[in-house]
């Protein structure tokens, strides 16, 4: 991308891992023997809670192995870029991939875990610590706090304080449900919910996967494409789940993010809805009061990395889309973001890919791009500061 092109990009999907140590530190005591541990073995690292394994350590660890070395399982849990553990390295890999503001989500491989009790602390834990994380670069980096959502009184209780308390700029909660309640977040009890997000103002920002993505199937031929596939289309079930219940009807200040499902998949499924709602729509359970793709552009943000068929269909998505790296996982396109960027959408106007790269995410999350420019940008002292190299990685050798 030329230097005279040059714009402010804001990642709408990045990441950021716990230390391993964070929950058995700062959970209740009560809960230490049940909160979860990296224990080491010769095969990798696997993480527990009590005597349950949640998870080999893996693919999320693996963003600089060679393909022919990624597995499910067999990484160390503090591999990969620094910069997802350490704040100065990760000032150094947002300079490296000229990547100026994000929206970050954790690791999040316990949401869906059994033992509600301590996965709840867990949400109040790991919240303390990324806003923490981020308290000296909050105008750019926003980390949606996680909410207990199978409770609905433990989740406005953990909004609350989140957003009121620690300065949370978005919440987030499980995709897929994980919860008991019929109806998952269609049930009218969620209500009460979205009326308090709705209240504090700020988005419902969730990411594909978090709430038990894998696993979903038997182990037979063709489990893993079915799973990976599986987990992306979280992003249109929740989009049908929060359209077709009314919600937006009912709460229209709600603004909800569907992050790394793609967007692809969306010109289609907005088609079928809306060709539902003009043939059949007295049919509807609650009727919707304006053609469901008119909520989507209206009320949700679409995140995508690398997606051809979303950028050839920009005249239905171009307001609610925004694009994220992934950073640093290997789909991802850290360290090459304006490579990428240009390689896809290089040949949309300049006013385009501002708005996909940059604006849409500052429109539905509230950045300030000028301040982000004046504080990050080329021009500024931080630039200059965390321009010399990158975050540099670990690799453990066994």
């Amino acid at each position: 991308m030329a230097s005279h092109d040059w714009y402010p990009i804001i990642s709408a999907d990045n990441h950021i891992h716990e230390p391993r140590d964070l929950y058995q530190q700062n959970c209740l005591k009560k809960f230490k023997d049940r909160a979860p541990r990296v224990e080491s073995t010769p095969k990798g690292d696997q993480i527990l809670m009590g005597d349950r394994l949640v998870r080999w350590v893996g693919l999320e660890a693996m963003e600089e192995y060679a393909e022919n070395e990624r597995s499910y399982k067999g990484a160390r849990y503090e591999e990969g870029r620094r910069g997802k553990f350490e704040s100065e390295p990760r000032k150094h890999d947002m300079i490296f991939d000229d990547v100026q503001g994000e929206v970050c989500y954790g690791f999040h491989y316990w949401m869906d875990q059994p033992d509600r009790e301590v996965v709840a602390d867990m949400c109040r834990v790991y919240n303390d610590w990324v806003l923490d994380f981020f308290k000296d670069t909050v105008d750019r980096s926003i980390a949606p706090a996680i909410l207990p959502s199978w409770d609905i009184d433990l989740s406005i209780t953990e909004a609350k304080r989140s957003v009121e308390k620690l300065g949370a700029r978005a919440v987030s909660v499980a995709v897929p449900y994980v919860g008991e309640i019929e109806g998952g977040y269609c049930s009218p009890e969620y209500d009460r919910l979205w009326s308090t997000i709705s209240d504090l103002s700020v988005p419902l920002a969730n990411h594909i996967g978090t709430g038990g993505a894998f696993g979903r199937l038997p182990q037979q031929p063709g489990f893993i494409l079915k799973e990976f596939v599986y987990c992306q289309a979280d992003a249109a079930e929740i989009t049908m789940d929060f359209v077709s219940a009314g919600i937006f009807d009912r709460f229209p200040n709600l603004k909800v993010a569907l992050v790394e499902g793609g967007i692809g998949w969306a010109p289609w499924y907005l088609l079928v809805m809306d060709r539902m709602w003009h043939d059949n729509g007295a049919f509807l359970r609650p009727r919707l009061k304006k053609p469901p793709s008119e909520y989507v552009r209206d009320n949700m943000l679409l995140t995508f990395q690398e997606d051809p068929p979303g950028i050839r269909n920009l005249d239905v998505l171009e307001d609610c889309i925004a694009w994220g790296s992934d950073y640093p996982h290997m789909e991802g396109t850290f360290p090459r973001s304006r490579e990428s960027i240009q390689k896809h959408m290089g040949d949309l106007p300049p006013e385009t890919q501002r708005k996909l790269c940059a604006e849409n995410a500052a429109r539905f999350f509230g950045f300030d791009l000028d301040r982000i420019v004046e504080k990050y940008g080329p021009a500024s002292d931080y630039q200059k500061r965390y321009s010399q190299g990158d975050g540099g990685s670990i690799r453990v050798k066994d």
